[in-house]
């Protein structure tokens, strides 16, 4: 409940968005990773192609988040399960965060980091930067009686 309250506190916004985003690993030079994930809400999910591996598909659920000067920064944590190990000695279970530093109204520059938080023998991690493109904004509010909703562009 005192999360809760804190993450309300911090100005978290009300509005769901749908983002693309695409980065690319940069902390290792004898690997890559690469992901590709569309996410909604608190949800994200997409695939990594590996050098190292075969490719993966996730899903995870990013409920942490705090919401910095309306939406020009966006740091967000949570859970992310694939269908492989990322990266290839890491594991299938990872923790997730990520910052979005939001350079247009569509467009944010996007940090993210998968680490398994030591929960394993080792602590391999995924470091990657790239870009999240926002699709659309969904509407929150309730719709007046005799009109139909509307996606914002």
């Amino acid at each position: 409940m005192g999360i809760c309250l804190l993450l309300w506190c911090l100005g978290q916004g009300p509005a769901a968005s749908e983002h693309l985003t695409f980065t690319h690993d940069v902390r290792d030079t004898n690997r890559s990773e690469r992901i590709l994930a569309y996410d909604i809400s608190r949800i994200v999910a997409g695939v990594v192609t590996q050098s190292t591996a075969s490719e993966a598909a996730f899903l995870g659920y990013l409920p942490l988040q705090i919401n910095i000067r309306n939406g020009l920064l966006v740091i967000d944590g949570g859970g992310i399960v694939a269908t492989a190990n990322v990266p290839q000695a890491g594991t299938r279970a990872n923790f997730m965060a990520r910052a979005q530093l939001r350079v247009t109204d569509r467009i944010a520059l996007v940090y993210w980091h998968w680490s398994n938080g030591e929960l394993g023998d080792r602590n391999p991690a995924v470091d990657s930067i790239g870009i999240s493109v926002r699709l659309r904004q969904r509407r929150t509010e309730p719709v007046p009686h005799g009109q139909t909703e509307s996606l914002t562009p």
